[in-house]
């Protein structure tokens, strides 16, 4: 069997059997309800990861509500609101970045994560949206959320319009922290990720307007980005880094002790675009299997599961093979992790500045695993999936 997504020789979907008056997605969303799966432990599988919780999470968690408040207000939609608190966001940033220098940075990676839950739901949630099934629309947003991010991180900024959506506008304390303490060639990767996400999410919303399904390597093509998972990545130099102001110099050992630098050469170094690769394929597929109960509910099956289920013939079968590419993208990462770790052995500075990146990645494989199982926004209430996670769909 292959254990990655892309070795899945699948370029169509089999829609020849639908009738004239039930699209394919109907007859999918039909097949998978009712359906009793069980989704096999994989908190086992990097149980030897790193994970831990920031000791400011409980102060964290006042900022992220009076945050939420004032965006809610904003909008007028007190389902939102109410969906935003119930997904625990503290627990989320707090371990998704236990390891922030300061409270500071923390609350600027908090205002990332609200946004990009906040952004999606306006993009992709029909229960809270007017313009998911508004292509139109959907592109001015997207348009207008890319042009103020680019104004955002400028150094500078050309004039523009002032925006005035919440829903857009509370990114721009984002802006104004990573201004102050990354240098352009951070700033410059995490502005790409952010417009590769607002990108992809445009590839989206086009697919679940179109009449058919996307097959499994266009879903993934958009999935790399839509999960967002890459911009979280990209902040993981500055959630670790001193804030002192941008240009002053720190001793060579307090940057290694908190500090971290990356060239874009290391960057471009093959392991490490598999370390950010298999990082996104932990995650985005743990994500589908997790969060297939909400989104059947929700009517929505442009997912990998869903998908996986049209060739395997079963939501089971769908699982376990998504299982099977988590254990193997773990192999593959820990692989790349040995191979550069060994590459800068002799460079211990550099070497310990690709452990914490390294780290970073784990501790974001480990939080979102963990996190998923507890947060109101997937229903699944469980803390342990020792024994497996049973489903019922």
């Amino acid at each position: 069997m292959a254990t990655d997504i892309k070795e899945m020789k699948v370029t169509s979907l089999n829609t020849q059997s639908v009738s004239s008056t039930v699209g394919p997605r109907e007859q999918l969303l039909s097949s998978i309800r009712g359906s009793q799966v069980v989704i096999p432990d994989l908190q086992t599988m990097i149980s030897h990861w790193p994970q831990r919780t920031h000791p400011d999470v409980e102060k964290l968690d006042k900022f992220i509500q009076e945050t939420i408040a004032s965006i809610s207000s904003g909008v007028h939609n007190t389902a939102r609101l109410r969906k935003l608190k119930e997904m625990n966001l503290a627990a989320f940033v707090a371990s998704w970045w236990p390891y922030a220098i300061s409270y500071e940075a923390l609350e600027t990676v908090a205002h990332l994560a609200i946004w990009l839950f906040a952004w999606d739901d306006e993009t992709d949630s029909a229960e809270l949206s007017t313009i998911v099934n508004d292509w139109d629309k959907g592109s001015i947003f997207r348009q207008r959320t890319a042009d103020f991010m680019q104004q955002s991180l400028s150094r500078n900024p050309k004039p523009m319009r002032t925006e005035t959506n919440p829903l857009i506008t509370c990114a721009g304390p984002i802006g104004d922290a990573l201004l102050k303490s990354c240098n352009d060639r951070q700033i410059s990767t995490f502005l790409e990720e952010v417009l590769f996400f607002i990108k992809m999410c445009g590839e989206e919303q086009r697919f679940q307007l179109a009449h058919r399904l996307p097959t499994i390597e266009e879903y993934t093509q958009y999935r790399s980005g839509t999960g967002a998972i890459r911009i979280c990545l990209a902040t993981v130099e500055y959630i670790s880094r001193v804030h002192a102001p941008l240009g002053m110099e720190l001793s060579k050992s307090h940057r290694y002790a908190w500090g971290i630098s990356l060239s874009q050469e290391l960057l471009d170094d093959d392991d490490v675009r598999q370390i950010w690769r298999h990082t996104d394929l932990i995650i985005y597929v743990t994500n589908d299997m997790l969060s297939m109960k909400k989104e059947v509910e929700q009517s929505q099956v442009d997912s990998l599961i869903p998908l996986l289920s049209l060739q395997l013939g079963s939501v089971q079968a769908a699982i376990n093979y998504a299982v099977e590419i988590v254990h193997s993208s773990v192999q593959r990462f820990e692989a790349a992790e040995k191979r550069i770790l060994q590459r800068y052995s002799s460079m211990p500075d550099l070497c310990g500045d690709i452990r914490k990146f390294i780290d970073g990645c784990k501790y974001a494989a480990t939080a979102n695993l963990n996190w998923s199982l507890t947060t109101g926004r997937y229903k699944l209430h469980c803390q342990s999936m020792k024994g497996g996670l049973p489903m019922a769909l």
